[in-house]
């Protein structure tokens, strides 16, 4: 399946991608504060999901109001944003448990959108707006690769609260649409891969949580609006 092939394609050229820039001359790689490999998979993975966000904006129009679009293009989109994370379990080797279980679940989803040719009445398409939802939240994978550099500490706490602003509603918006589908939509599946869905999205949603949570304690301008407002 030509899919396939491409998410093949990706997961071996990003890898190679990787040690490219791991060898380069950026100036936020030569701060040794964090793992090299963090900060290049962040910042691929923020670059490629940036350039790939206006096409997730489109492709949510034609979801929202069932328009058909062209199944060639996701494959090669939902076979890029896969290999994102398949490349990153394999290059680095120092992520956390939450995140790593987000990977392989985002590759559990990406195999089941591939066989069930992303049916519109199917749960695909929740895992469509899922991942469309983490590509809007593109700004939080730079945020983290410029983590503990030398950059400019102001330019780092803007970057932080507008990510943090971006994620929450991102994620706030994708929970209300996959509760709403959930209860409005009569997939072709059995209940139970709707309740299997469920738990993995539980998964994924219990990472984005943490990193929030993260990106709030490192928050300057939020926190004082916050405190204000108190």
């Amino acid at each position: 399946m030509i899919s396939l092939f491409i998410y093949n394609f990706l997961t071996f050229s990003l890898f190679h991608i990787y040690d490219l820039i791991s060898n380069s001359k950026f100036r936020f790689l030569q701060d040794d504060r964090v793992d090299r490999s963090y900060r290049v998979v962040n910042f691929t993975k923020s670059f490629l999901l940036g350039i790939s966000s206006p096409y997730a904006f489109y492709l949510l129009y034609c979801i929202l109001y069932n328009i058909e679009y062209n199944i060639y293009i996701l494959y090669v989109v939902s076979s890029l944003y896969a290999s994102l994370d398949a490349s990153a379990l394999l290059y680095n080797k120092h992520m956390q448990m939450t995140t790593i279980v987000h990977h392989i679940v985002v590759q559990l989803f990406y195999y089941y959108g591939v066989y069930v040719n992303w049916n519109s009445n199917s749960v695909s398409r929740l895992i469509l707006i899922y991942a469309i939802f983490s590509t809007f939240a593109y700004l939080v994978n730079y945020r983290l690769a410029i983590r503990k550099s030398n950059i400019s500490k102001t330019f780092i706490n803007i970057i932080n609260d507008l990510s943090l602003i971006i994620y929450f509603l991102s994620c706030i918006t994708n929970w209300t649409l996959h509760t709403y589908f959930i209860f409005t939509t009569t997939f072709v599946e059995h209940y139970m891969y709707i309740i299997m869905y469920t738990v993995l999205i539980f998964t994924i949603a219990f990472d984005d949580i943490k990193l929030m949570q993260y990106l709030y304690t490192k928050s300057i301008y939020i926190k004082k609006i916050f405190n204000h407002l108190h």
